[in-house]
C-alpha cells in the first residue's frame, strides 16, 4: 500500500490474524461439562469446570454482552423485516423467528458464524448486472452491522460536506440532480461565468473493490470512533461479512446462459477471493460509499476541486480554470485511483465539456435553467407502452389494467420532477385508444386513473353482489367442489375425510346452539 495512502489515514491497526484475538466467547463455553459460578461479593469467578480442565468464565465477565447482544439481534431482525414480510424467506424464517435468532447470536458469540450460500441471479435491465441475494439469516446480520456502523460512516460523509448521495437516508437521486444543478448555477455566477465539467466513472467498481483495503479501512475507523461493548463482535462479523466469496458458494437462480455475454469486469465469478464485493447485500452499498470516500478526500484536500458531486462510483468535477487544467486534473485522479485504491477510471466514460453542453447524470440531462429526463429513461417508457399495448390488442385490457397504470405512473411520478411537459403530453400520446375504456388522465398529464369499475376492490363488490363471492374467500372449496355444484349453491359442503360431500347441517332458527365443537352432520 502506498505511503500516500498512510498519509491520508495514519498508521495500520492491529488485524485479525485468523480472528484470533477477538474475545467474545468460546464454543467449549457452551459445553455441558461447564458450569457458572461466580462469588457475588466481590465478583470474583471460581474453577467450576466438571472435568477440572480449566477455568470457566464468570457471568460479571460479559458485562453488558449477555443482556443486550441478544436483544439487539432482536432488533436487527424487525429491522430486516420492514418491507420483507412478503417474501419467502422471511415467512420461512418468522415461522421459528424466535429459535433462529437465539441460534444466530449463539453462532456469533462463539464466534461459529459463517455466511450462507448466495442467490444469484441477472438482472437485464437497464444495465445487465450480476446480483447476490443474501439468505434471510445473513440480511439480520448484515442489518446488525449496519445499526453500529452507519453512524460512523454518516458522521464521515458530513465532514465531506455530503458530496457522497447514494444509498443515504434522506439523499437519492433527485437530491443529487438538484444539488449539481444548483452547484453548476453557483459556480458560474448565474450562467454567466465559463466552467468545464468534468465526468468520470470507475470500471467494474463493485468487482474492483480491494477487500484488504476496505477491511483495514473499517478496522481504523472503528478502534478509533466506535467504543461500546459489542466492538470485538462488531469486527468479527464485519471481517466474516467482508470475506465472504459467494462466488464459491452459491444457488444460480438465473439460467447458465444468462452470464454468456456479461462482461468478466460485471461478475465475480472469475474473481480472485479477495477482489471484488456483492451487488445486492446491504454492506456492499455502505462499502462502497466508504470506499469512494478516500477519493472524495483526495479530491477535496489535495486537488482542491471547486465543486464535486459524487453517486457511487459516478461523480463530477466543476472546474473553472479551463480544458488544460481540467485534463492534468484528470490524469492525477486516473494514477492516485490505480496506486491507492487499485480501481481504474473507465477510458470510455471520461467527459469533459463546457457546462453549457449539459451534464448527463443520475438519469437526468442537467442544462442553463432546465432538467431534463434521460432519453435512456424515456425509452424505458415507450417500450413499456408498446408492451402494454400489444396486451389490449390480444383483448387482455382488463387483465392488465392495474398494472398498467402502476408503471405508467411510475414513469409519470418521475418525470413531473424535472421539465418534461411536452415529453409527458408525447408519452400520453402513444396509448392505444383503446385504454380510455378502462382509464383516464388526470392533471396536466401528471397521472392516469383506472376507473372506478376496474378498480380491485369494485370487482370483488360486484361478485359478491352477484352471490359469486366464493371464488374469493373460499377458493379451494370451488376447487373441490365446484361454483356451478348444487352443494356450492346451498352454502358451505362439509369435505370428510374420505372425500365425500355432505350436506350442510342447519339448525332450526330456535334451536339453541350446544355447547362445545358440534358433532358432523348425520353423525
Amino acid at each position: 500500500m502506498s505511503e500516500q495512502y498512510f498519509s491520508l489515514y495514519g498508521s495500520l491497526s492491529s488485524s485479525l490474524e485468523g480472528e484470533k484475538n477477538y474475545i467474545v466467547a468460546t464454543a467449549s463455553e457452551w459445553d455441558a461439562g461447564n458450569a457458572w459460578n461466580v462469588n457475588l461479593n466481590n465478583g470474583n469467578g471460581n474453577n467450576n469446570n466438571k472435568t477440572n480442565t480449566g477455568f470457566v468464565r464468570p457471568v460479571a465477565a460479559y458485562q453488558d454482552y449477555v443482556y443486550n447482544t441478544p436483544t439487539s439481534f432482536f432488533d436487527a431482525a424487525e429491522s430486516c423485516d420492514k418491507n420483507k414480510r412478503s417474501s419467502a424467506d422471511c415467512i420461512e424464517f418468522s415461522l421459528d423467528a424466535s429459535d433462529n435468532i437465539v441460534r444466530l447470536w449463539r453462532d456469533a458469540v462463539t464466534l461459529s458464524y459463517e455466511p450462507s450460500p448466495s442467490d444469484v441471479f441477472i438482472v437485464p435491465y437497464p444495465v445487465k448486472r450480476e446480483v447476490f441475494g443474501a439468505q434471510y439469516r445473513d440480511r439480520v446480520v448484515h442489518h446488525w452491522i449496519a445499526e453500529r456502523i452507519d453512524p460512523l460512516l454518516e458522521a464521515r460523509f458530513k465532514r465531506q460536506y455530503n458530496v457522497s448521495k447514494n444509498c443515504r437516508k434522506g439523499f437519492g437521486c433527485l437530491t443529487a440532480v438538484k444539488s449539481l444543478a444548483s452547484k453548476i448555477y453557483s459556480i458560474t455566477e448565474g450562467y454567466t461565468k465559463d466552467v468545464i465539467v468534468i465526468r468520470l466513472d470507475i470500471k467494474g467498481f463493485f468487482m474492483s473493490i480491494d477487500k484488504d483495503i476496505l477491511w483495514w479501512m473499517y478496522e481504523d475507523l472503528i478502534m478509533a470512533d466506535y467504543h461500546k461493548p459489542d466492538k470485538d463482535l462488531l469486527l468479527y462479523l464485519l471481517h466474516k461479512t467482508i470475506y465472504d466469496a459467494p462466488q464459491h458458494h452459491f444457488i444460480r437462480r438465473s439460467p447458465r446462459s444468462a452470464w454468456d455475454d456479461l462482461p468478466s469486469d460485471k461478475s465475480l465469478m472469475g474473481n480472485d477471493p479477495r477482489i471484488g464485493i456483492a451487488i445486492g447485500k446491504l454492506p456492499s452499498q455502505l462499502s462502497a460509499n466508504f470506499y469512494m470516500s478516500v477519493l472524495v478526500d483526495y479530491l477535496l484536500n489535495e486537488l482542491k476541486v471547486e465543486e464535486l458531486e459524487m453517486f457511487m462510483d459516478d461523480f463530477v468535477i466543476l472546474d473553472s480554470k479551463g480544458f488544460e487544467h481540467a485534463r492534468a486534473m484528470v490524469s492525477k485522479i486516473k494514477v492516485f485511483c490505480k496506486d491507492v485504491l487499485h480501481i481504474n477510471l473507465h477510458p470510455k466514460k471520461i467527459y469533459i465539456q463546457p457546462y453549457q453542453h449539459g451534464v448527463l447524470y443520475v438519469g437526468a440531462m442537467i442544462k442553463p435553467n432546465r432538467i431534463y429526463i434521460s432519453k435512456r429513461t424515456l425509452g424505458a417508457a415507450y417500450r413499456r407502452i408498446h408492451f402494454y399495448n400489444s396486451k389490449l390488442q390480444a383483448g387482455e385490457g382488463e387483465q392488465w389494467a392495474e398494472r398498467f397504470v402502476a408503471t405508467i405512473n411510475s414513469y409519470l411520478g418521475l418525470m413531473i420532477l424535472y421539465n418534461t411537459y411536452n415529453k409527458r403530453k408525447k408519452l400520453i400520446s402513444l396509448f392505444d385508444r383503446g385504454w380510455y375504456k378502462y382509464i383516464y388522465v388526470e392533471g396536466h398529464f401528471k397521472k392516469i386513473v383506472l376507473r372506478k369499475q376496474f378498480r380491485p376492490i369494485q370487482k370483488i363488490k360486484k361478485q359478491i353482489k352477484n352471490g359469486n363471492h366464493k371464488q374469493f374467500f373460499m377458493p379451494e372449496l370451488e376447487m373441490e367442489v365446484g361454483s356451478n355444484t348444487a352443494t356450492s349453491k346451498r352454502g358451505l359442503a362439509v369435505i370428510y375425510p374420505d372425500g365425500a360431500h355432505h350436506r350442510r347441517h342447519i339448525r332450526n332458527r330456535g334451536e339453541i346452539p350446544p355447547r362445545g365443537i358440534l358433532p358432523p352432520p348425520d353423525a
